[in-house]
């Protein structure tokens, strides 16, 4: 939790959100909330991160740019992909196997 002391050289180094509770509904709402109420222009979610992380793109405010990120290969990093993947504006593969099977298996598509 947010009062561990283990963490408190951390605290000056940005926004704690939700820590004081481990209900996801709870930590999701006031993510959205802390990120719309801050002024973001934009997000970046490296897919399943978390499950509040990766499902907050869904609740943002259309006009915040969501950008995802797909870090390996395995079925559920690609599963999560594309349950946000309507979700985002973008998303970045960081090799070209992740892209060739988001293309080709998981109908994503190519930006040029």
């Amino acid at each position: 939790m947010l009062g561990d002391r283990t963490w408190e050289h951390e605290w000056q180094n940005g926004d704690a959100v939700a820590g004081d509770t481990i209900d996801e509904a709870i930590q999701g709402r006031q993510l959205v909330e802390h990120i719309e109420d801050a002024g973001y222009h934009g997000v970046f979610v490296n897919v399943l991160a978390d499950r509040v992380q990766t499902n907050a793109v869904r609740y943002l405010n259309p006009d915040i740019l969501r950008i995802m990120i797909v870090h390996n290969i395995t079925l559920g990093t690609y599963a999560a992909a594309g349950s946000i993947r309507d979700y985002v504006h973008d998303t970045i593969a960081i090799s070209p196997r992740i892209k060739d099977d988001l293309i080709k298996k998981y109908a994503f598509h190519v930006n040029h």
